[in-house]
């Protein structure tokens, strides 16, 4: 699989799982959009245990936030590692987390190999 970077994310496979790492400070509904498609592009219609690693993210408008959370924001990912060290985020993610019921195993972490190990451990 081939990777993939942008100004504001990359993607790349590490062990068989998927990993995006947003390079920006801030994620808008326009970099969310394009965040989907890529990734989409990527997988190619095979699903991936993924970690989408935030931590350079300062701010996440409500429209990313609310489409990331809906509709294909999850389609080919069998399994999903949140990886930010931001607590305002961290608070957002956790209430999402709890609101909504999620498809498949989610997970909010601090750093990036925690997520990975959690991610490995699952047979999904």
């Amino acid at each position: 699989m081939k990777k993939i970077e942008t100004d504001f994310v990359k993607f790349y496979m590490e062990n068989d799982i998927l990993i995006g790492e947003f390079i920006c400070e801030k994620l808008d509904l326009y970099k969310a959009k394009e965040i989907l498609r890529l990734r989409l592009e990527l997988t190619g219609g095979t699903s991936y245990k993924t970690c989408a690693d935030s931590t350079q993210v300062k701010e996440f408008t409500k429209e990313a936030r609310d489409f990331m959370s809906q509709g294909d924001a999850y389609k080919n990912i069998s399994a999903f590692a949140a990886v930010t060290n931001n607590s305002v985020t961290r608070m957002i993610l956790n209430f999402y987390l709890r609101l909504k019921p999620h498809p498949l195993p989610t997970k909010l972490f601090n750093n990036r190999a925690a997520g990975i190990d959690w991610l490995k451990t699952l047979d999904v």
